[in-house]
C-alpha cells in the first residue's frame, strides 16, 4: 500500500495555552452574513468550512495529549450512521452547538497543497477532541473539488458511509457532505453553501 508521508508534530507536550481550536462560533459568522450579501460574504471569506458539532470540539478538562479510542458516551451519537448527518434545521435552531473552521492554509505548517486536520496545534484545523489524532487527515481542494485523506489514525475518518483508508485513497467529498472524524460529526460546505445555510 502507498504511504502517505506524514508532517513531523513536536513530542514536546503543549501548554494549556497552545491547546486553542481554529474555529469560529457559527453564530458569529451568520451575524456576519446577515449583513452582506452572498458576493460580500464570498469576498470576505473566499474558501470553504467545515461545520463542527462544538459540543464534542473542545478540549476536556485535563485532556491528555494521547489519542484515545472513543468511549461508549463519545460514541453514543457520532458513530450510529442513522445520526451522522447534521441537518440544516438543527444548525438553525441551535447554533450555539456548531463552530465553523475555515478551510484555509495558515502559518502553523509548511505544507503548501492540503488542508490538515487534527488536534496538534500546528494543523490548519485544529479539532481538539481526544478521539482526534494529532495529526489526522488531511484535505486536497481544487477548483470545485475536494478529497479527504486519511493519515494512520486510532480512529476512523468517514464521508457519509465511506471510511479514508490510512495512507490509502482520497475519497471524494461533495459540497454539503457528511464528514466524521474521530467521533466528531462535521459538514464540508462552500462559501455558497454555507451562506445559504444562513440566510435560507
Amino acid at each position: 500500500m502507498r504511504r502517505i508521508a506524514t508532517p513531523a508534530t513536536s513530542n514536546r507536550r503543549p501548554g494549556r495555552s497552545e491547546r486553542v481550536s481554529s474555529g469560529k462560533p457559527y453564530s458569529s459568522v451568520a451575524a456576519e452574513a446577515a449583513k452582506q450579501t452572498l458576493q460580500q460574504f464570498l469576498a470576505a471569506y473566499p474558501h470553504s468550512w467545515l461545520l463542527v458539532e462544538a459540543r464534542k470540539a473542545g478540549a476536556p478538562k485535563n485532556m491528555l495529549f494521547d489519542t484515545i479510542a472513543p468511549s461508549a458516551a463519545m460514541t453514543a451519537d457520532a458513530l450510529n450512521p442513522a445520526l451522522l448527518r447534521i441537518s440544516d434545521a438543527d444548525v438553525r435552531s441551535q447554533p450555539q452547538n456548531y463552530e465553523l473552521h475555515a478551510l484555509s492554509k495558515s502559518p502553523r505548517n509548511p505544507w503548501t497543497d492540503r488542508i490538515l486536520i487534527g488536534r496538534a496545534a500546528n494543523n490548519d484545523v485544529v479539532l481538539l477532541n481526544p478521539s482526534v489524532s494529532k495529526v489526522h487527515a488531511y484535505l486536497v481542494l481544487g477548483s470545485g473539488t475536494a478529497q479527504i485523506f486519511s493519515y494512520e489514525t486510532r480512529n476512523p475518518t468517514k464521508v457519509g458511509a465511506t471510511t479514508a483508508l490510512p495512507n490509502g485513497p482520497g475519497v471524494n467529498v461533495a459540497d454539503g457532505a457528511d464528514l466524521q472524524i474521530g467521533v466528531l460529526r462535521t459538514r464540508y460546505l462552500s462559501g455558497t453553501l454555507l451562506y445559504k445555510l444562513m440566510r435560507p
